[in-house]
């Protein structure tokens, strides 16, 4: 009997903490780009042969102080995602609510972005 009746769901738009989770899945996005171009820019500078004629001078170390900022940002998007994921597994009551993988996603690759930059700053 309880079959035959058909549930209605009242809730037509997603509510504040769905909304706060893909929130911070965005803002977890920009931060990897951002870090990514960072370290892109941090790295030493490859010389070519328009350098070698011309005797331009090249960079031939790691900008340690933008490393700093990447380790940073690094961690606040770690804390960020976990906080995601902790909202996300507390808001999973519905049936259309689903695990967010990109907040997992974000969390694991902040976690191995802060090994490699402690590796990189040991050796």
């Amino acid at each position: 009997m309880l079959d035959s009746r058909r549930s209605f769901e009242r809730r037509q738009k997603p509510d504040g903490i769905i909304r706060l989770i893909t929130f911070i899945s965005t803002i977890g996005w920009l931060l990897i780009i951002f870090c990514s171009g960072l370290t892109i820019y941090a790295k030493p500078e490859q010389t070519n042969l328009f350098y070698e004629m011309f005797n331009v001078p090249v960079r031939e170390y790691w900008n340690y102080s933008l490393l700093n900022v990447v380790f940073l940002l690094l961690v606040f998007l770690l804390a960020l995602s976990l906080f995601g994921i902790f909202m996300n597994a507390m808001r999973n009551r519905r049936k259309t609510d689903k695990i967010r993988k990109s907040l997992i996603f974000q969390a694991f690759m902040s976690i191995v972005g802060i090994i490699l930059l402690l590796i990189n700053s040991i050796l």
